[in-house]
C-alpha cells in the first residue's frame, strides 16, 4: 500500500515537471489525462472499494484543478500587453527579457533600441526572448548564454525595459491631445500635481513607475525615469519658478518621446482590494496633428487609447476673440477637424467603430478668463466652486454633466457653432464637454508670462469622469443621474 502511494506521488512530481508550454503551442489534454489514466491503474489492484472511491475522488479533484490552471494559464498568457514607447500590442506569452548579468559573456549593441531612440544608448546586455513558459514557474528568464536568472522585461517590439507591474496588471493608456497654445504642457504638469495631493478625495493612490532605459547626461547620467522627468522638464518650470510652459516644439528631443507612467489604484477604501490602473500621460507637439501623414504616425497611441482628454483652446473662439480681444494661433477645432478628417478618410470601418466608443473629454482650457467676464455666464461652471469631490469625497455626476449642459448650450448659442456639435456627435459616442482652468488666472506677459498664485480649477474632471467611464470603481454621490447627451 505505502509503495503504490510512493509510486502516485512520483509520478505527480514527474507530471509537474512535464507540463511546459512553448511559445505559441496550446495545452495539450493528452499529457495530464495519460498520466492520470496510467496512475489510476496502478492503483486499481485495491480490494477495497473505500480506497478506490477515495482515489477516484482525488483523480476528479486533480484533473479539475489542471483544467483551472490551464484556463487561467491560457488567459494570463493571451492577455494584451501595450508598450507605452512605440505603442505595439503584444502578448504576455510573447515576451521579451533583457540579461542584468555584467559578467555575461554574450554582450554587444542593441541595435533596435537604438534605432528606436534614434542614437546609441550603449545598452551591451542582451535581449532575449525565453524558451518557453511553464505553468509552475515564477515570472523570470535565464539568459541563453550565461544561464543567470534575470527579471528584466522588454518590449518585443522596441526593446525599451517595461515596468514588471504593467505585465501583470491592466493598463489604461489615457492620451491627452491638443493644438498650439492649448495649455496642454500647463496642463499635464498641474494635472500630475492634483493626482499627487488630491487623488484621496475620489478613493485613489498614486505611485510613480520606473521604466525606460534612457539617461539625463546633462545631470550625471542619472535614470530619466518618470519621476525625474517629471521634476526636471514640468515641475520645476511652473511650481518653483512660476513660469508658464511655452508651446511644446517639434525638435525631435528624445525627451520628449519619454512617456509620464503612473499607478492609481481606485476604491481600495470602499471594500476591497481596489482596481490599478497606469496612467500614460504624452507631451506630444501640436505640430503632430496638422497633416495625415503626422497624425498617422501617432495614431498607434490614439487607437489604444482607452480614453482621449482633448484639450480645445478657449481663445480660439471667434466670439471670445472678437469680445476679450485674446487671439489664438488657430480655432480651438483646428485639431479636432484635421483628426475628424483623418478618421473619416484613413481609418477602415472596424477602427472608427472602435474608436468612436472611446470615453472623449472635450476640454475647454482658460476657462476662468471666460468665466471672469461679465458677458459670459455659463451654466454649470463658477470660479467660485471647484469640483464637488475635492469636499464631499464623493464625485457627483450631475455636477459634470451640469457643466456639459452648459457649454454645450454655450457652443449652440453664444459661440454659434452648431456644426461643431454635429461632428462631434456624428463621430463619438460617449462625449463630455468640460471647463477647466489649469492656473487660475491669466499669467503675467510683461514678465515672461509668470504667474503668481497658481489655483487650478476643475483640473480633475475630465480624468474622473474617463475613469468612471472605464468602470473604475470612482466614489459616486447617491443622486438621480441626468443622461448626458449633445444637443442641436
Amino acid at each position: 500500500m505505502i509503495k503504490r502511494i510512493f509510486t502516485v506521488e512520483k509520478k505527480m512530481m514527474l507530471l509537474k515537471k512535464k507540463v511546459v508550454f512553448l511559445g505559441d503551442t496550446h495545452f495539450i489534454a493528452c499529457v495530464p489525462v495519460n498520466t492520470l489514466y496510467y496512475i489510476y491503474n496502478s492503483c486499481g489492484n485495491y480490494q477495497h472499494s473505500i480506497s478506490k472511491l477515495l482515489i477516484s475522488i482525488f483523480l476528479f479533484l486533480l484533473v479539475v484543478s489542471y483544467i483551472f490552471l490551464f484556463l487561467h494559464f491560457k488567459k494570463e498568457t493571451m492577455k494584451k500587453i501595450i508598450c507605452p514607447f512605440c505603442f505595439h500590442n503584444f502578448r504576455k506569452a510573447d515576451i521579451w527579457y533583457r540579461c542584468e548579468n555584467n559578467r555575461c559573456a554574450k554582450k554587444t549593441e542593441d541595435d533596435i533600441l537604438n534605432k528606436f531612440w534614434g542614437e546609441n544608448l550603449h545598452k551591451k546586455h542582451i535581449a532575449f526572448k525565453p524558451k518557453g513558459i511553464s505553468l509552475f514557474s515564477s515570472d523570470t528568464a535565464k539568459c541563453p548564454a550565461c544561464n543567470e536568472i534575470t527579471l528584466k522585461v522588454v518590449c518585443p517590439q522596441c526593446h525599451n525595459s517595461l515596468s514588471r507591474d504593467m505585465m501583470w496588471a491592466d493598463s489604461s493608456i489615457i492620451s491627452i491631445i491638443g493644438g498650439k497654445s492649448s495649455g496642454k504642457t500647463n496642463y499635464i504638469t498641474v494635472l500630475i500635481q492634483e493626482l499627487l495631493n488630491k487623488s484621496y478625495t475620489f478613493d485613489a493612490s498614486i505611485t510613480v513607475i520606473p521604466c525606460g532605459d534612457m539617461v539625463d547626461s546633462q545631470a550625471g547620467g542619472i535614470p530619466y525615469t518618470t519621476e525625474h522627468r517629471y521634476r526636471k522638464d514640468f515641475y520645476n518650470q511652473l511650481y518653483e519658478k512660476k513660469i508658464c510652459h511655452s508651446a511644446t516644439v517639434k525638435d525631435g528631443k528624445f525627451h520628449h518621446r519619454i512617456p509620464l507612467i503612473y499607478k492609481l489604484i481606485i476604491g481600495k477604501n470602499t471594500g476591497g482590494k481596489g482596481k490599478s490602473v497606469f496612467l500614460v500621460f504624452y507631451d506630444t507637439a501640436g505640430e503632430n496633428f496638422t497633416s495625415h501623414e503626422e497624425i498617422s504616425q501617432n495614431a498607434k497611441f490614439l487607437k489604444n487609447s482607452a480614453g482621449i482628454i482633448f484639450l480645445l483652446d478657449s481663445f480660439g473662439i471667434d466670439d471670445i476673440n472678437a469680445k476679450l480681444g485674446y487671439i489664438a494661433e488657430n480655432s480651438y477645432k483646428y485639431i479636432f477637424d484635421k483628426v475628424k478628417n483623418y478618421m473619416e478618410q484613413k481609418m477602415i470601418t472596424s477602427e472608427r467603430n472602435e474608436f468612436k466608443k472611446k470615453p472623449l473629454a472635450l476640454a475647454f482650457s482658460k476657462i476662468d478668463t471666460v468665466l471672469n467676464d461679465d458677458d459670459y455666464d455659463i451654466c454649470g461652471l463658477n470660479m467660485q466652486k471647484n469640483s464637488s469631490f475635492l469636499k464631499d469625497k464623493r464625485v457627483s455626476l450631475n455636477d459634470l454633466f451640469d457643466m456639459h449642459k452648459g457649454l454645450n448650450d454655450a457652443l449652440l448659442g453664444v459661440w454659434h457653432d452648431p456644426q461643431f456639435l454635429q461632428n462631434v456627435k456624428n463621430l463619438f459616442e460617449n462625449v463630455c464637454f468640460f471647463g477647466f482652468s489649469s492656473l487660475g488666472e491669466m499669467p503675467t506677459p510683461t514678465i515672461g508670462g509668470s504667474v503668481q498664485d497658481i489655483r487650478p480649477y476643475r483640473a480633475l474632471d475630465p480624468l474622473v469622469w474617463i475613469l468612471h467611464e472605464l468602470g473604475y470603481p470612482i466614489p459616486l454621490k447617491k443622486e438621480k443621474r441626468t443622461k448626458i447627451e449633445i444637443k442641436i
